[in-house]
């Protein structure tokens, strides 16, 4: 069973991946349109998503380090959690099963900014 470390990790690693991209969201969402469109409108379709299933996590603390590590990721090559939703898990054929969505974007720096 991973633990709340190994959660920070695996968020870390994808959040990194996601800071790390091209940041051109595809806008296919299916059955969650209404959840994710809201987002997706929100930044201009300028972000990377990353996606878990609750149902992965052992408990709510492990849910909350896996976040934790993705922003902390996401925050070590420029970029951020731009907007965060779930979405009902219909895969898993477990009523109330959830998945959770995080919006990572990367914000523009002003033409002043120097390296």
């Amino acid at each position: 069973m991973k633990t709340k470390e190994d959660w920070r990790e695996i968020g870390f690693n994808q959040g990194v991946q996601a800071g790390n991209s091209n940041m051109d969201a595809v806008c296919d969402f299916g059955l969650h349109e209404s959840n994710l469109a809201q987002g997706h409108a929100l930044l201009d379709g300028k972000y990377a998503l990353v996606t878990q299933k609750y149902l992965d996590f052992p408990d709510h603390d492990c849910c909350a380090a896996w976040m934790a590590g993705v922003i902390e990721g996401s925050s070590s090559v420029g970029a951020r959690m731009g907007y965060s939703t779930g979405t009902p898990d219909l895969a898993s054929g477990i009523e109330g099963a959830m998945r959770l969505h995080l919006m990572i974007v990367r914000d523009a720096r002003p033409a002043s900014a120097t390296n």
